[in-house]
């Protein structure tokens, strides 16, 4: 096709610097992605650390034994927390099951966020703050994202404190 008896159409030049622009774009794009993916596991991972503080600090703040675990249908603690809701609760009976009147928080580990595992010393589903802040017992929780090969780690000690550390990807 041509106009003014000239040919219609683009350049060279502006040909590679349209592609240049949407090769920028597409790299941008999945930097983007790996920082979302990046932040979705820091939140998760800090979301936990906060519970387990917080059960911690209530434990020493009411002198009393605070008990933090994932919930089954009936109650319960579970080893599982995919998908679960979990408490932060005084056990006041010690049956390691949520009862009317115990709890201080609730929140829910999302299936989306991917698997998390508690995994301690004498197979408790649970772990139980003592009113000096330690436990009884030592223990890993091993976090999975969902679509990811980084495993994190979350390490609490029997002076009740937690730290953060890669894991392998075949724990999960």
């Amino acid at each position: 096709m041509t106009t003014d008896g000239r040919q219609a159409g683009y350049s060279l030049l502006e040909l590679l610097a349209c592609l240049a622009i949407v090769g920028l774009l597409f790299s941008l794009g999945s930097g983007m992605s790996e920082l979302l993916s990046r932040e979705r596991r820091f939140q998760a991972v800090l979301d936990l650390r906060r519970s387990l503080n917080y059960a911690r600090s209530s434990a020493v703040f009411m002198q009393t034994q605070v008990t933090l675990c994932a919930l089954d249908q009936w109650g319960e603690c579970a080893r599982n927390w995919y998908g679960r809701d979990y408490a932060v609760f005084v056990d006041k009976n010690r049956d390691h099951r949520l009862n009317e009147g115990e709890a201080l928080r609730i929140g829910h580990w999302s299936a989306d966020r991917g698997t998390l595992t508690w995994r301690a010393a004498l197979r408790r589903r649970y772990i139980t703050f003592k009113s000096g802040g330690d436990t009884a017992q030592n223990g890993s929780f091993y976090f999975c994202p969902q679509g990811s090969d980084k495993a994190t780690r979350i390490v609490v000690n029997r002076a009740g404190r937690n730290y953060v550390e890669t894991a392998h990807r075949r724990v999960c």
